[in-house]
């Protein structure tokens, strides 16, 4: 079983180019949590979604 870890921003904003360090501090933390705590689930950071305009 794997556990994703997603991170929405804003497209072309400056907080998107920072994102994929971001997510992967998460992956990494959250590994790290989990597998002393008995949880053999990997983490792996999200698969992309389509960009979507409007209220989502």
């Amino acid at each position: 079983m794997t556990v994703h870890i997603w991170d929405a921003k804003h497209a072309g904003g400056s907080a998107e180019a920072g994102c994929s360090k971001a997510v992967q501090n998460e992956v990494d933390a959250l590994q790290e949590h989990l597998k002393p705590n008995g949880d053999n689930r990997t983490v792996k950071a999200g698969f992309a979604c389509p960009e979507q305009s409007g209220v989502n």
